[in-house]
């Protein structure tokens, strides 16, 4: 990979805690890249959103979707972007058999920016604990 690839990647990080059905404490995540300028991710990144909702999919979490840009473009065009890879990953997270009623998604385009421009190219997935739908009510 040429460094101006590397400096074209755009990052989506799939974070899990607490949600495993087997092991209500397990906890995993996963990093998807895109090319600059792209909101779907590649084939192979495709596959690690696949292995992260197969991992998931069983789960009472809620998981939360956010998409983030650099400052590269119109504030406009980013947050755009950065919706569109949220919705993108998220999309596939029910394609994959995770509930759709469990995923939330957020777009913030630029305004919570890291410090590496490529870093910036990113959606967070992050699972919050039990979804409100799945509460069961206990009687003392």
């Amino acid at each position: 990979m040429n460094s101006l690839f590397r400096l074209s990647i755009l990052s989506v990080a799939l974070i899990l805690t607490g949600c495993g059905e087997k092991d209500k404490s397990a906890s995993c995540s996963e990093h998807v890249h895109f090319a600059n300028n792209v909101s779907a991710p590649s084939k192979e990144e495709s596959e690690k959103v696949k292995n992260f909702a197969d991992k998931v999919k069983g789960g009472l979490c809620k998981v939360h979707v956010e998409g983030h840009a650099s400052a590269v473009g119109s504030k406009a065009y980013n947050l755009g972007i950065s919706k569109r890879r949220a919705d993108k990953v998220a999309s596939q997270l029910v394609e994959h058999g995770v509930d759709a009623s469990r995923i939330e998604k957020r777009s913030f385009g630029e305004t919570k920016m890291k410090d590496d421009s490529s870093e910036e190219r990113r959606v967070v997935v992050l699972s919050m604990g039990p979804s409100e739908s799945s509460h069961e009510s206990e009687e003392a």
